[in-house]
């Protein structure tokens, strides 16, 4: 089974590949003036049907946008987060892919057993959690979207879920 994991902002992280192996990571900047949603929308669209030809999964997983950041997400942020995520179940229609959501504290807890810390926790919990795996991110976003593929796989492939986990690795 391929799995394609995305941490959805303008600066997307994304994980990719067989469940049986490593994923591939990486991160994509939307291109957008802040200003125009259409851009944004259109990018992101352009980009996601790239990325599911180059990696043709089987299903795409999302992590769901954080909207109620305690009054410090503008009205535009919260507007293009929950657009983009509905571009991104669009695109997954088109292509005839199922496509499911994941709480951020559900893929926090689940990668790295713990959740309640931010992205300026240093160092970083989803970073640690990924290199532990051998995953070498170097960033938040493909530290998130690691942790959404990983979590991916316990919900969609469970048979392979012990493989990218340290303390199972190398058990059947």
């Amino acid at each position: 089974m391929k799995i394609l994991a995305l941490d959805i902002a303008t600066s997307t992280g994304w994980a990719a590949g067989e469940t049986s192996a490593a994923p591939t990571f990486g991160c994509y900047r939307i291109q957008t003036d802040g200003r125009n949603f259409g851009m944004a929308m259109n990018d992101f669209s352009r980009w996601l049907d790239s990325m599911i030809d180059a990696y043709m999964p089987d299903q795409i997983v999302y992590e769901k946008p954080i909207t109620t950041i305690h009054g410090k997400t503008s009205l535009e942020t919260k507007c293009l987060l929950i657009g983009l995520c509905m571009h991104a179940e669009s695109v997954a229609y088109d292509h005839g892919l199922p496509i499911s959501w994941v709480n951020n504290a559900t893929v926090k807890k689940h990668f790295t057993g713990h959740g309640g810390f931010g992205k300026k926790t240093k160092p970083y919990p989803m970073i640690v959690a990924a290199h532990q795996r051998g995953w070498m991110v170097e960033t938040h976003d493909e530290a998130d979207a690691c942790g959404v593929w990983d979590y991916g796989i316990h919900c969609h492939d469970p048979e392979n879920a012990h493989l990218h986990d340290p303390i199972m690795a190398g058990t059947s």
